[in-house]
């Protein structure tokens, strides 16, 4: 659970989103390592690196020994990451709507990064990426429902393969009551 007011507002960043995401999907790994997994350059995230392990998403696991020199280790220290929304912090709830606003141009960049790709998206019956937003009424049984079937997704996705067994994938989703507009 991430619920401190400074790892919501270090996520609103969409590096450091992207940082913590890849050590949760591939599991410890150098400034390297992250590097050639984000297509970034290695000085490009440092500071970020620094920022996350200041308010405890990432924590330092020893070193490595390379051809040249020792490189530090770092691995997540939250393996579900899930922000609670709440309005009670007003602090807290700006904070939260940059997160949220980040989260979604990542994943506008993964939808492209998908489409340009050229892979296939969809072969028969198997959907390999998807996107939708729905609207519905909800009483209290369906409401348990969807939290059962998002914790269950949840669970799928952070179980996951180990890295470089199949595909990587990103899911983004916000679940929220609206104002009627019927």
């Amino acid at each position: 659970m991430i619920d401190q007011l400074t790892q919501v507002q270090t996520l609103a960043s969409p590096v450091r989103q992207e940082i913590l995401d890849c050590i949760i999907a591939c599991g410890r790994c150098s400034i390297a390592e992250l590097a050639a997994q984000l297509g970034r350059k290695p000085d490009s995230l440092y500071y970020h690196v620094r920022k996350l392990v200041k308010v405890g998403l990432l924590v330092p696991r020893g070193t490595r020994r390379t051809e040249h020199r020792h490189e530090a280790l770092y691995e997540a220290n939250v393996h579900k990451p899930l922000v609670r929304l709440t309005r009670r912090d007003p602090v807290k709830a700006q904070a939260i709507k940059k997160l949220t606003a980040a989260m979604l141009r990542l994943t506008c960049r993964d939808v492209d990064q998908a489409i340009d790709s050229g892979k296939p998206l969809f072969d028969g019956s198997l959907r390999r990426a998807g996107a939708g937003r729905v609207k519905a009424w909800l009483d209290e049984d369906d409401l348990k429902e969807v939290a059962h079937l998002l914790e269950q997704l949840r669970t799928v996705l952070h179980r996951g393969n180990p890295p470089g067994t199949g595909q990587l994938y990103a899911v983004t989703y916000a679940f929220v009551p609206v104002k009627s507009r019927c």
